[in-house]
């Protein structure tokens, strides 16, 4: 348990310094502020909060603490979560347009630069078959890949249902909802935990003005009731009985455990608590790139030095790859003008 409380010391003592540091330099600047629920704001503070969930529950399997394992798949809820919430937004304000070259540099183009770094520096012997499998998505080498597997299919299927959209009202979420249905039943049982996130993101995103209660205390019941389902999965009955009762226990868990996080998140932003909450936001920034970076760095074994040098490494990289891919896409528009 040292090195439990060590990680998250030192997760919290990074967390403070950077929220002080943005304060610093944001002082003269336009302030970064929180407009209404779940806000552009928030949900990026609420990525920061999932990333860093992820994170411990990684370390925790690493440090053979069991009580951390649900970390990983509630944060890649609210992963899921916010991407939906997002693209829902994003096509009140621009309907498809530019859709798949959006997804291509926030998505595509960070996860293709680490997998050739991955081939150049830690794979050892890659075909060139197992090269295009993974850049096509279909078996990847990435330890963590199965998250672009699940992210791409929704991708799809959210083009693919707005289209429907288009032609009548309501056929969205029939869409949405038959690729919930197949994740779910056909899918291994990491696409099974994931198989509502993505869906309930879009329901929300589609007005989300009758959600403005006091969503502390509504976070806090949910979390009640994803701690209490965690307790009922461990039930023998449960885990002997059919794999659908099994994994839609697990299923909702993880879910409503992820939307509690999200909620609380968005509560504490709310209340202007700056430093937590823009470290949050600044975390959040680069945590697509921390999730496909981290993977590569996590200690083999329990460590203090082990454990400062993954976070480290882990901020710095990240930082390097979000300005990289920032400098593609500068470079990509200065093209395209200049060939017009």
């Amino acid at each position: 348990m040292k090195y439990v409380f060590f990680s998250i010391g030192l997760m919290c003592l990074l967390i403070l310094l950077l929220g002080n540091l943005v304060l610093i330099i944001n002082r003269k600047k336009e302030k970064l502020f929180y407009t209404n629920f779940l806000c552009k704001y928030s949900m990026t503070a609420i990525k920061g909060m999932a990333i860093l969930i992820i994170i411990m529950g990684h370390l925790g399997n690493i440090f053979g603490v069991r009580v951390f394992n649900p970390l990983g798949s509630c944060g890649v809820a609210i992963f899921l979560f916010c991407s939906g919430y997002g693209l829902q937004k994003s096509y009140y304000k621009k309907n498809l347009k530019n859709y798949w070259k959006k997804r291509f540099f926030a998505a595509y183009i960070p996860y293709i630069c680490i997998e050739i770094i991955s081939y150049i520096f830690l794979v050892k012997e890659i075909s060139a078959l197992e090269i295009i499998k993974d850049i096509i998505l279909i078996d990847t080498v990435h330890p963590f890949g199965w998250y672009m597997q699940c992210l791409f299919i929704w991708y799809i299927s959210f083009y693919f249902s707005s289209l429907l959209e288009q032609r009548k009202q309501g056929l969205k979420y029939w869409g949405l909802f038959m690729t919930s249905l197949l994740l779910f039943i056909f899918m291994r049982s990491l696409f099974k935990q994931q198989a509502v996130s993505f869906v309930l993101g879009v329901w929300m995103a589609s007005d989300n003005s009758k959600y403005k209660t006091d969503s502390i205390n509504i976070g806090i019941i949910l979390g009640i009731l994803g701690v209490a389902l965690l307790g009922i999965k461990q039930i023998a009955i449960i885990r002997n009985s059919s794999w659908i009762i099994f994994y839609a226990v697990e299923m909702f868990q993880c879910t409503l455990l992820g939307m509690a996080i999200i909620l609380i998140v968005d509560n504490l932003v709310k209340n202007k608590r700056e430093i937590i909450s823009k470290s949050l936001y600044c975390i959040g920034i680069i945590s697509y790139e921390i999730y496909l970076i981290h993977a590569f760095l996590l200690p083999q074994y329990p460590s203090y030095h082990g454990i400062f040098i993954f976070y480290v490494l882990t901020l710095l990289c990240s930082l390097f790859m979000y300005v990289t891919n920032k400098l593609i896409k500068r470079s990509c528009r200065y093209e395209k003008v200049k060939s017009i």
